[in-house]
């Protein structure tokens, strides 16, 4: 007997468990239990969170799959996660009794990957649009 699976469920299911491994690990942070490892936990599973949101929802919009490929969804969601990622990273940066070093080892460069990533999804979004519009494809406003 098979148990019928498409992809909605799976990403619903996918969506859930990324939240509540997100809701535990910071709580248990909140309460004082936590150190760098759980921290790293939580950060990637809320990016994760964020990634997999942001497909959901831009998939939504798209009408058909050509539809939602070229609208940059993929492009969206990895500069959606990074800037949850930074952003936590930053956050939990400030509790000193958290022990994560935000000056040495991996993430003493993470702003440079950040940096980079978010200029590149600029720049070439911007540049679809405009190859877009000498084409005559649409307009500025989508």
């Amino acid at each position: 007997m098979k148990f019928p699976l498409n992809s909605g469920l799976l990403l619903v299911i996918a969506l859930v468990g990324t939240l509540a491994t997100t809701i535990i690990s910071f709580s248990l942070i909140v309460l004082g239990r936590g150190g760098p490892s759980l921290a790293a936990y939580g950060i990637g599973s809320v990016s994760l969170f964020a990634f997999l949101l942001t497909i959901q929802v831009l998939h939504g919009k798209s009408e058909s799959k050509d539809d939602f490929v070229k609208k940059g969804a993929i492009r969206t969601a990895i500069a959606t996660s990074l800037t949850v990622a930074y952003l936590m990273l930053l956050a939990l940066g400030l509790d000193p009794g958290l022990g994560l070093n935000l000056n040495n080892g991996i993430l003493a460069n993470f702003h440079l990957v950040y940096i980079f990533t978010i200029g590149t999804y600029f720049i070439t979004a911007s540049l679809e649009r405009i190859v877009d519009l000498v084409k005559g494809k649409s307009s500025l406003f989508g």
